[in-house]
This record gives structure tokens, sequence and C-alpha cells, in this order.
């Protein structure tokens, strides 16, 4: 297996864009203990004991890869017990909760019974850093009873449900874990980017190395996977089947799963466009869109017994129109081809590209496995030398058409200049076809061709065309400014809750407040704050625009 910057940035200039919001298959909104007039309880905390990083640090020297991120920590915490209630003027009722963990970079909340009643919302938000999950509501419902949430940073957070007037509904919120993130992840004022991955990874959407592959990228996926009481990450893609009929397989390597459960597996969270916008590294981290949970359908097994590695999973939700996704074709022919590219994940990082413009060599993992791999060496471009890390493990191998040939198992390529031209290995989807086995549990054939139609290679095809609403425009004035700062949105329609979070020079969040935006405008008193550069980010449920201030 391997071989164990985001840069500091001068911040010269930053266009206004739009994103979509952090989704997770929710509704929106704000809190309404953010509300103005909202009476607000009193606060409990729960604070959780850190693990051992010595022990933590032990145990990923022994298992490089899948790369660990985070450990789970014990819980056992019911919401509606725990937390502060307080009836609101309306009759609604706000309950809160706060969930430290000291020393955490990020955390994560899983749910072994997760119900919420027609009209309640959950949200999860971080004060500090002005970032908030939700609304999540009884659309979030699931047979299994349980869910996860994305990750929150920082070591602290807050947990609100918002009950409506009039519900006799008692949600059910039992907080069973939770996960204690130390690395993969971008702090505030990072040095290294925001998964950390090493130097000579190449964005995804560099022109010289991505232009080919602009449909292709869509189907990528980081995914964030739970077993064994740890988080890891690792890649992969969604891969299209000859009924053309847009089921949500994703593809992925068996040593992700290594060990796991189904209930886990309801545990896994996809993210979906995690990439940066441009060739360069962005100032911050791209909006995510995710989903959780998912069911197997096939794997490989062990691959150090043998075999291509492979997983296939279906996605539990159907994937919003607006995540804009790619199903990719694949091609089961075993030839080899000259040139292509491993779309990846490496660290948990935002999405990168490698490139070989050699020619595949048939190989194994294990001596006497068989025929299973394709050997890979990485080529330079133009904007640097992609290679595959922890992380990338699953990720797919496409050939030149931006048809997926294989799935990352790993191998010794790294950054390290001695390192760069080191093989890497991806199982053959030639192999994962129909070799692993007769069972229809370690093929990809029953479910990728199930129809039993033949064919050897199919393109993929979009999931829906995303139809963007007309964007909003930000404007702040004066900038530069010395003391009041007034910040207008225009073409947001209605009064519309709004996060608004300033960033100095380091990415530091410096303040975080939610306003209306009743008028459309709102004003800001910034004569504490040290002359500067600064990011003003104003995120709505619509989306999110970012604007640079100079403070005098």
């Amino acid at each position: 297996m391997h071989r164990i910057l985001f840069q500091s940035v001068i911040l010269l200039c930053f266009c206004l864009f739009a994103s979509p919001v952090s989704a997770q298959l929710s509704v929106g909104g704000a809190p309404a203990g953010k509300a103005a007039g909202a009476v607000i309880p009193a606060i409990p905390v729960i604070t959780l004991s850190a693990p051992d990083p010595v022990a933590i640090a032990e145990q990923d020297a022994l298992e490089p890869v899948p790369y660990r991120f985070a450990v789970t920590i014990s819980c056992e915490t019911d919401m509606t017990k725990s937390g502060s209630w307080q009836t609101q003027p309306d009759g609604s009722s706000i309950c809160a909760l706060a969930v430290e963990a000291p020393g955490a970079k990020a955390l994560s909340l899983f749910f072994d019974s997760f119900y919420i009643p027609a009209g309640g919302k959950l949200f999860i938000y971080n004060d500090k850093t002005g970032q908030m999950l939700g609304a999540y509501s009884s659309v979030n419902n699931n047979t299994a009873g349980t869910f996860a949430t994305q990750l929150i940073h920082g070591d602290r957070l807050v947990v609100e449900y918002d009950q409506p007037a009039g519900s006799v509904m008692t949600p059910g919120l039992h907080i069973s874990r939770v996960a204690w993130v130390y690395r993969g992840v971008r702090e505030p004022g990072a040095t290294r980017d925001f998964g950390g991955s090493d130097s000579c990874e190449v964005n995804v959407n560099c022109w010289d190395e991505g232009h080919k592959y602009q449909v292709a990228r869509k189907g990528v996926v980081r995914i964030q996977v739970a077993r064994n009481g740890s988080l890891f990450w690792c890649s992969g893609s969604l891969i299209n089947n000859t009924r053309f009929d847009g089921t949500p397989y994703v593809i992925s390597a068996d040593h992700c799963y290594k060990n796991a459960t189904a209930a886990d597996l309801q545990n896994w969270i996809f993210y979906f466009g995690y990439e940066a916008p441009g060739c360069e590294n962005p100032v911050l981290p791209p909006q995510e869109k995710a989903l959780t949970g998912a069911t197997l359908k096939a794997r490989a097994g062990d691959v150090y017994l043998g075999g291509s590695d492979f997983l296939l999973l279906l996605l539990n939700d159907t994937i919003p129109d607006t995540f804009d996704v790619y199903l990719n074709g694949w091609d089961r022919t075993g030839l080899s081809v000259s040139s292509g590219v491993d779309m990846h994940h490496p660290q948990g990082d935002i999405k990168k590209i490698s490139t070989f413009t050699n020619p595949l060599v048939t190989t194994h993992w294990v001596s006497g496995g068989g025929d299973t791999h394709w050997e890979v060496i990485w080529s330079g471009t133009p904007n640097g030398h992609g290679v595959t890390e922890p992380g990338s493990s699953g990720s797919a191998l496409f050939d030149s058409a931006g048809l997926i040939i294989g799935t990352e198992t790993g191998g010794g390529a790294s950054c390290d200049s001695l390192d760069l031209s080191e093989p890497d290995y991806f199982g053959k989807i030639s192999y994962s076809w129909a070799s692993n086995g007769n069972s229809p549990s370690g093929q990809l054939k029953p479910w990728l061709d199930p129809d039993n139609t033949g064919e050897e290679k199919i393109s993929g095809r979009p999931l829906a065309v995303e139809t963007p609403a007309p964007p909003a425009t930000l404007s702040a004035f004066p900038n530069p400014v010395r003391d009041i700062l007034t910040v207008t949105i225009k073409g947001q329609g209605g009064k519309t809750s709004c996060q608004v979070t300033l960033f100095d020079g380091r990415g530091v969040p410096v303040l975080s407040e939610s306003r209306s935006f009743s008028t459309h405008r709102e004003t800001f008193d910034l004569h504490s704050f040290s002359p500067g550069l600064y990011l003003l980010r104003v995120s709505s449920p619509t989306g999110t625009m970012v604007q640079k201030i100079v403070i005098q």
C-alpha cells in the first residue's frame, strides 16, 4: 500500500460568486434560536474526553490505508432529555444542547435513534466559525432510524431542535457517538490544503490536465467511511448501467469496506462536487453537497487473498437534480490503453487529477493472484505530477474517452521526488465484471448489465441538467471602510435569513452573525477590527456570495 500547500495566500482579489449551500437533503433556513426576539434556552454542555493521540498515531502507522482521519467517542445522549427546552412567544419551542470534545479539529454526530416529526427542524452549528448544517427535517427519516452528519469544524458544536407550535409529536434524537477528527480537514489559518494532500497534486479543473474530463469529474465522489469505530477518507465514482435508468451506484475499493457492517454503511457520507472551481487552490473550502447511507451490492473480498478489490454500493437516497452529477460509463474489454487519468480525493482533499501517458500493464496485487490489476506509472504535466495518496483508495481510473477501467488499490507512488515514478495499482473492471467468484455478490455484471445485454463498454449519462436560478448580487460599501459597513443583497427575493461571516487574511473567522436582510441591507460596526484585507461571506438558502473588504 501507499507509503505514507494550502500555502499562505495573499488575498489580492476575490470575485463575487454563487455556489450551492451545504446540502445533505436539508431544507435550509436558519435556527429559530438566532432569530430576533427569540428566547434562548440555557444550553447545557456535554464534554467528551479526547482519545489518546499516541495510540492513534501507532495504529495509523500500522495501517496507513485507507486514510483514517477520525475516531468515534461514545456519547449516549438523548437530546430531548439532556437538552434545554424553551417555549417561544408564538408557542413554538427550542431545544438546544452543546457537545464539545477538546482538541478535535472537527466533529460529526452519529444518531442511533433518529426521527423528526412533520414540521420539526434540526440544526447543527458552530457559532465561532459560522458553519451550519440543516435544517434536517422529516425528509431525513429512514427505515433504519439512524443518521450521521457532515463535519462541523472545531471542537464544539450546538445541536438545536425547533418544534412548531401545537406539535404533540416528540422527536427521537439519540446521539450514540461523536467523531473526533484529528487530521484530514482544513483548519482556519492552515498552511496545507483543505485535506492536506501533497504539493505535487493537480486540481481537477486545471485546463491542461482536466479539460477532457469535465463531464466525468462530476461523477467522482469523496466518501466518508464509517467502520470499526473510526472514520476514513476514500474515493469513488458514480457508475452507469446498461439500462441507463439513473440507478445511483457508486464504485470504490473493497479495502475501504473491510469488516464494515450494514449498520456502518448507513453512516457513510458521499460528497459531490468537492473541488476547486479553477486550477488554483481556493481561499475557502468548497460548499458541500452530500448524501448519507448506502447498501452493499457486491464486493471482491480481501485483496490480500486475491481478486480485484472492487466495491459496489447503492445510495439510499435519490440524488437531487441540483447536485448536477454524472453516472460514468465503463469499458470492460480489458484492453490496455496508452493514456488516461485518475480523479480522486487524496487525504480527503479537494478533487485532484493524476495523468498517465504510458501504456497500462496487466499485473496482480498479490503473487499468484491472477491478472487482476492495472499497473500505472504517472506522468508530469504542466501543473504538477499527480500521484495517489491515502484517501485515493477506490478512485476510478479513466481511459482517454472518460470511461472507467479500474479502481485504485494502492502502490508506491508519492510526491517524494524518489517515488514519482513508482507504480500504482488499480483493480481491473474487466476482472471485477465476473471473475471474483460465481456469486452476484462478487461481480459487477449482474448490477451493471442486469438484462445480460453483453455490452463491453457504455457511455455515461447525466442524472439531470441543473437549471440555476438567476444569481443574487452582493455589494458592500464604503470599501475601504473605517467604521460602519453596509451590506446589500439584490435579487434574493423577500425576507431572507443569511449567515454573515468575516474572515481575516489567515482565513480565520472574526465575525459571524445571522441577519434577516428584511430591507435587503444590513449594517456592521467594524471599528474594533485591525486594518487589513478581509473576506466577507454571505450564505443564504439559495447560495453563497463572497467579497473582499479592506478595513482602514
